[in-house]
C-alpha cells in the first residue's frame, strides 16, 4: 500500500461505513476507487487480477467475487474512516450481518446493468426500520442502455416508496462520470414517520445467584449515574427518584414461586435530547428451567418529543461495559467480554465449540490479525474502534497468527484470512437464525 490512514485520537474521529449490494455490483471496485482517491493506496487493482485491497484470499482471486467481510482504512478530512466491503451473494449474509451492526452509515451499490434486486431492497428497509443513514452509488453506467436518469426513477420507485423526495441525485449527470450517488436526506416527514428507532439491547446471563447479581449490578447503576454521567444521587437515599431536572431513576423489584426480578429505569429529557432517553436493566431469575443462572438485560431507547421526529440511534451505553467487566457474562457457553479477546492454539477447541453450541443467542465475530502486525497494537487501532459499537451484541475475538493456522485446519469450510493487504473478520451467525435467502 502507498499509504495508511493514521490512527485516530478519539471515537469521534471514527466512522464505520459498510458497502451493501448483490454480488457484481461494483463493491470491491469502489473500495479501490475510495482507497485510491484517500491516497491510502498508488494504484487501483482489479478484481480480475486478483490485485484489490479488499479481496485476498485465494478463493476470492480464484472465483473473482468476495467470500468475506474486509476492512480498509482510508483517512479524509482527518477522519477516519473504515470501509466495510460485504459479500454479495446470500451464502455470506452473516458476513453482511457483521459489517451492518459496526457500521455508522451503509452505501447501496447498485449496477445499472442489472437494477435493483429484492435482496437489496429488503436491506434497505431493515436500515430504514434502525434509523441507520444511507446513500446510494450507481455503478456500471458505461453499460449498453444504461442511463443516468433512469437510474434515478428506478432508485426512487425502488427506495422511495411513495415520496418522491426520499431519493434525490446529488449532483448532475455528467456523462464522463462512470459511477453517480445519491442522497437520502432525512427532511421528509413522511419518511420520518417510517424510521423506527434502533435501541440498544443486551441480554447475557451469570452463573452468579440472583442477590449476589442484583447488588453488582446495583453498584455499577449508580457508578454509571453518579460518576460517569455526574448525576447528584444523594436524593435516592431521601426517597426521591428525581435526581436532576428532568432526570429521574425508579427502582423495582419482586420475588414469587416462579422466580425474581430487579428493575432500574432511568429517563432523562434534558435540554439537547430533543425527546426522553430512557435505560432500563432487569436482573432476574428464573425458578423452571433456568434455575441455576441469572439473566442480565439493558435496554436503550429514545423517544422524540415530536413524533415527526426520527428517533435518535442509541449506541453501547457505559452501563453495558460496566456490567461485563464486573461480572462473568455469557451467551450459552461462550463468554461475553466488553473488548474482544485474543484467541491463542490452545484456545482454538473451545472457540469451536462455541460456534456449534445451539443454546448461544448472540453472533460471534472473529478478526485475524494480519502478518507482519503485533497483536496487541493492531487490536487496540483497528479492532477496538471498528467494534466500539458491538459490546453486549456479539461475542469478539482476535486469532492470533499462531491460532489461525489450526482455526483454518479445524475449520476448514469457513477460513479466515490474516493477508497484510487488509484486516478481516468473519461472524457466526446463531444456530437456528433464519435462512439466508429469507433475510439477505
Amino acid at each position: 500500500m502507498a499509504g495508511r490512514a493514521p490512527a485516530a485520537d478519539r471515537p469521534s474521529d471514527i466512522r464505520n461505513v459498510v458497502l451493501v449490494g448483490h454480488s457484481g455490483s461494483g463493491k470491491t471496485t469502489l473500495v479501490e476507487a475510495l482507497a485510491l482517491t484517500a491516497g491510502a493506496i498508488g494504484r487501483a487493482g482489479r478484481v480480475e487480477d486478483g490485485g484489490t485491497v479488499s479481496d485476498h484470499d485465494e478463493i476470492e482471486h480464484r472465483q473473482q467475487r468476495s467470500v468475506q467481510l474486509s476492512l480498509v482504512p482510508v483517512e479524509w478530512g482527518g477522519i477516519t474512516i473504515n470501509v466495510l466491503d460485504t459479500p454479495g451473494y446470500a451464502d455470506f449474509v452473516g458476513e453482511v450481518r457483521a459489517g451492518l451492526r459496526a457500521a455508522d452509515a451503509a452505501l447501496f451499490v447498485v449496477s445499472a446493468a442489472d437494477g435493483v434486486d429484492g435482496a437489496t431492497r429488503l436491506l434497505w428497509d431493515e436500515c430504514a426500520a434502525v434509523g441507520m443513514p444511507r446513500a446510494i452509488v450507481v455503478t456500471h453506467l458505461e453499460s449498453a442502455r444504461a442511463g443516468f436518469e433512469e437510474m434515478t426513477d428506478i432508485c426512487r420507485k425502488a427506495f422511495g416508496g411513495d415520496d418522491p423526495d426520499a431519493v434525490l441525485p446529488r449532483a448532475a449527470h455528467r456523462a464522463a462520470r462512470r459511477t453517480r450517488r445519491f442522497h437520502r436526506p432525512f427532511t421528509s416527514p413522511h419518511r420520518q414517520l417510517l424510521m423506527e428507532p434502533r435501541n440498544y439491547r443486551m441480554v447475557v446471563s451469570t452463573a452468579q445467584d440472583f442477590v449476589t447479581t442484583s447488588a453488582e449490578a446495583d453498584r455499577q447503576l449508580h457508578h454509571w449515574v453518579g460518576v460517569m454521567k455526574r448525576y447528584d444521587t444523594s436524593a435516592l437515599d431521601k426517597g426521591r427518584n428525581e435526581i436532576a431536572e428532568g432526570v429521574t431513576l425508579d427502582h423495582d423489584a419482586a420475588a414469587g414461586r416462579h422466580g425474581s426480578y430487579s428493575r432500574w429505569r432511568l429517563r432523562e429529557n434534558r435540554p439537547g435530547n430533543q425527546g426522553t432517553w430512557q435505560s432500563t436493566l432487569v436482573v432476574r431469575s428464573d425458578n423452571g428451567k433456568d434455575s441455576r443462572r441469572t439473566w442480565l438485560q439493558v435496554d436503550i431507547e429514545h423517544h422524540p418529543a415530536d413524533a415527526r421526529l426520527r428517533p435518535t440511534r442509541a449506541n453501547t451505553p457505559g452501563i453495558a461495559k460496566l456490567l461485563l467487566d464486573s461480572l462473568p457474562a455469557q451467551d450459552g457457553i461462550a463468554d461475553v467480554a466488553s473488548e474482544p479477546k485474543f484467541v491463542e492454539p490452545d484456545d482454538v477447541e473451545e472457540v469451536i465449540e462455541e460456534l456449534c453450541d445451539q443454546e448461544r443467542r448472540l453472533p460471534i465475530v472473529i478478526a485475524s490479525v494480519p502478518y507482519g502486525k503485533k497483536a496487541d497494537a493492531w487490536t487496540d487501532e483497528v479492532v477496538v474502534q471498528a467494534f466500539r459499537n458491538l459490546p453486549g451484541l456479539e461475542v469478539m475475538y482476535v486469532l492470533t497468527p499462531e491460532a489461525q493456522t489450526l482455526f483454518n485446519t479445524t475449520l476448514d469450510y469457513h477460513p479466515v484470512s490474516a493477508a497484510a493487504s487488509a484486516p478481516t473478520s468473519r461472524v457466526w451467525t446463531p444456530p437456528g437464525s433464519p435462512t439466508p435467502s429469507a433475510t439477505w
